[in-house]
């Protein structure tokens, strides 16, 4: 059985998780003789499943309602990331878990020592020379998107705080039990409305409401008029994360939400590792 993930270059966390993850969660996969393709974490359910062979949904969000896939694909779902993915694919609500990358806290121990920082994690596709500047400039921990999976949650273990516009920096932090909050700036224009799509339903997963704060996407600016532009939006960009860093407000699942989904998912997880045990080569 192969495992489809969105390889990126440079590679994304939030991707990356896959291959760092179900190794350890499916510890039969790479024996199994089971035919198909199973999707894990990310938003990855779409036209692209409309190929030949078995499709195996272990956690996988749509990325809007209307999601492409043909009604004749061969799709068996255990579990999917949130409630809008499961009405997408006209699934019961029992199918709706929560994002797979919550099983790290199955698989990670933490790093000892403080955990006093407030963390900064850009988009993946965001100009993160300028982000760093700006988020080291105001005191936070700049946590990059593209380190490796290991060195990511090490990070995010250091803060008390996360701000952050990439969805799984909130997805791990919430899993580390680390407060955070979510910004708009680079990943709205990206992305559209899967943007929105894929946060509320993750955080519908969690009994949360996504209510992002709006920030100005920054880009590398040369001459004169647009350099002092750059620098006016870079003020309000400060202006705006201090505010956020200073305030009240903060997200995080309850302990009980979280705990009851994590089991819900496991339970389909275990599932899955049947189907692989029956077929060990």
């Amino acid at each position: 059985m192969e495992l489809y993930w969105y390889e990126s270059n440079p590679t994304n966390v939030g991707d990356a998780l896959n291959v760092w993850l179900w190794p350890k969660v499916l510890p039969a996969l790479a024996q199994t003789s089971q035919a198909g393709t199973l999707y894990g974490i990310g938003s990855i359910l779409d036209k692209r499943l409309n190929t030949p062979g078995p499709k195996y949904v272990l956690g996988s969000g749509a990325r809007q309602h209307q999601h492409g896939i043909a009604p004749e694909t061969d799709l068996h779902c255990y579990a999917v990331r949130g409630p809008l993915t499961a009405r997408a694919l006209e699934l019961a609500p029992r199918y709706a878990t929560i994002d797979p990358a919550a099983l790290i806290v199955r698989h990670y121990q933490a790093e000892r020592g403080a955990a006093d920082a407030i963390g900064f994690v850009p988009y993946f596709t965001s100009p993160h020379g300028i982000w760093r500047q700006i988020a080291e400039g105001l005191g936070m921990r700049y946590i990059s998107p593209h380190l490796d999976v290991r060195t990511f949650l090490d990070e995010l273990s250091h803060c008390s705080f996360v701000i952050t516009e990439a969805m799984h920096g909130a997805i791990l932090a919430d899993a580390l039990r680390v407060p955070w909050f979510p910004i708009c700036a680079h990943n709205a224009g990206h992305e559209g409305e899967t943007n929105t799509f894929k946060w509320t339903d993750w955080c519908q997963s969690v009994d949360l409401a996504f209510q992002p704060e709006r920030i100005p996407p920054i880009w590398p600016a040369t001459g004169m008029v647009a350099s002092a532009r750059g620098y006016l939006k870079r003020k309000l960009i400060e202006q705006r994360l201090r505010a956020i860093a200073g305030g009240k407000r903060r997200f995080l699942s309850s302990s009980q939400v979280f705990d009851s989904k994590l089991a819900q998912l496991e339970d389909a997880v275990g599932e899955f590792n049947q189907l692989l045990s029956r077929t060990a080569a």
